[in-house]
């Protein structure tokens, strides 16, 4: 049975679960118009310490020509957390055009959004610029000119494709330039250039960048880049490493740059024409990047290490993990590494049909998802695709996407427009029914060496801890206790769970 309430500028769908129905069938479909836009473009979700959800969007609003970035805050079941923002969502632009294409959160709660700023269409006017905010959406009027600072350094135009948190309150950007360069720049806590890193803060690297690069911050400081190259006789895939210093690492590949799968015939993917190659860092800090191969088009993931580049020849054959056939109908646009087993999620759209997502074990072999291999396609009533996910601490994935053109007489305008696509998915054999995680009892909090989980049962569960930032710091197998003595001095989540299913959490603090 399906519900449907148009509530001002919002129109929620929520589809009530029905008995038998499969265990993959989405849970919750929600369509969000936030105002008279042509089109919104959905960046990325993340998981907030409090398990809720928190997504960035791309506004375009035409004939103005205006971008904004938006932020959408969500409760774990897609209901709008309405003491965010205004109902949910808060849009902000400093210029002209403010697009979103990264963000972060800091210890302290306030959100860091990097993109890129204009006043008009023209490229060479793109400046790269970043964003704070508070806790509540509004702009944090303590840092640089009304919560925003506009990178304008040696006529470079790009876009911040990555931000890290630092812990004296400052942050370091990735910056892919539009102009064939690559920047890695560090501000103090007001939005000034941090003089100590690299050269007076900055450091520029000019490098043949056919598509906008994306970047990873890894554990030992180092920052690296994945591009789109194009070296005849075509597109090659790229890493570009930088030190903990912001110095080219030049003992990584030939002087800090290392093509990827050659010898195996590997190719960039973009999901769109002028997107950067897409990955995420594994649990293990391994670079996981969907790509093709040159000799048919189908697609591929490439595990890859970041140390030196290489290919890790355990993942798939020799480091490659081939998926799908070759069709011109299959985009994808996202991936996901579960939390507890390791299965890594890959999801995106069939052209004119619907929302799909494919499946693979930690090893990168296909696995059946949904009794439908290797590929399942959302029954969703939009025919809508999947623009960004993630595996929430739940063990479900979380979705956020964008419908094609929707008729939108029900709404509050009779023009056609992009609405947002969140839904759930549960692709691990379990009930249906939404999971409520129970407080754990855990002791002794604060606690110093160990903690112990307060059970009946001996049998084995598993545990994972993440910082306030949700960054996780240790995961495993909790038999009774579990050692806290590695981490450092802080505010912690723990979340336990049983065959891959949250069972419970609690925040502890470690002295």
């Amino acid at each position: 049975m399906k519900k449907c309430y148009p509530l001002a500028i919002l129109w929620i769908c929520l589809s009530a679960l029905v008995s038998g129905q499969s265990v993959c069938d989405y849970d919750t479909e929600i369509g969000i118009n936030t105002g008279p836009q042509a089109g919104e473009e959905p960046i990325a979700v993340m998981e907030l310490p409090d398990g809720n959800l928190l997504g960035l969007v791309t506004s375009y609003y035409s004939p103005s020509n205006h971008f904004e970035a938006v932020l959408i805050k969500f409760h774990p079941d897609y209901r709008l957390d309405t003491e965010f923002g205004e109902n949910g969502y808060v849009s902000h632009k400093w210029s002209q055009r403010n697009t979103a294409e990264s963000f972060a959160i800091q210890e302290d709660g306030k959100i860091l959004i990097g993109g890129y700023q204009a006043p008009g269409n023209g490229i060479s006017q793109f400046r790269p610029y970043v964003a704070r905010l508070n806790a509540d959406g509004s702009p944090d009027a303590s840092f640089a000119e009304n919560g925003s600072r506009k990178i304008d350094i040696s006529n470079l135009t790009g876009y911040v494709a990555g931000i890290k948190t630092l812990d004296d309150g400052g942050m370091k950007l990735a910056i892919a330039g539009y102009n064939n360069q690559l920047m890695l720049l560090q501000l103090d806590e007001e939005g000034e250039l941090d003089t100590s890193f690299a050269t007076n803060g900055y450091t520029i690297f000019p490098y043949t960048i056919n598509f906008a690069a994306s970047a990873h911050f890894l554990g030992d400081g180092s920052t690296i880049f994945i591009a789109s190259t194009y070296i005849n006789p075509g597109n090659r895939l790229s890493l570009v490493k930088f030190t903990a210093e912001g110095l080219l690492d030049e003992e990584f590949g030939e002087n800090g740059v290392k093509l990827i799968g050659a010898e195996q015939g590997i190719i960039p993917y973009n999901s769109l024409s002028y997107e950067a190659p897409f990955s995420i860092l594994s649990s293990d800090e391994q670079l996981l990047i969907p790509a093709k191969m040159a000799s048919n088009g189908s697609f591929a993931l490439l595990k890859v290490d970041p140390e030196d580049g290489a290919l890790v020849e355990s993942f798939g054959v020799e480091g490659v993990s081939v998926f799908q056939e070759p069709s011109g109908s299959y985009m994808v646009t996202s991936i996901s590494e579960h939390p507890v087993s390791k299965e890594i999620f890959l999801a995106g759209y069939v052209l004119n049909v619907s929302a799909s997502m494919w499946k693979m074990d930690a090893n990168g072999n296909i696995m059946s998802l949904c009794n439908s291999e290797p590929l399942y396609t959302f029954p969703l009533t939009f025919g809508a695709q999947i623009n960004t996910h993630i595996i929430h601490s739940s063990g479900k994935p979380k979705f956020i996407g964008r419908s094609g053109t929707v008729d939108s007489t029900d709404l509050s305008t009779n023009q056609s427009i992009n609405l947002m696509l969140p839904a759930m998915l549960n692709p691990f054999g379990v009930d249906n029914e939404e999971v409520h995680a129970h407080e754990l009892n855990i002791f002794p909090n604060p606690a110093n060496d160990h903690i112990y989980l307060n059970r009946d049962s001996n049998v084995a569960l598993q545990y994972r801890i993440r910082s306030i930032l949700g960054r996780e710091v240790k995961a495993g197998t909790l038999y009774g206790s579990v050692a806290v003595s590695d981490i450092p001095s802080g505010l912690y989540l723990i979340s336990i769970f049983s065959e891959q299913q949250l069972i419970g959490r609690k925040k502890f603090v470690k002295e």
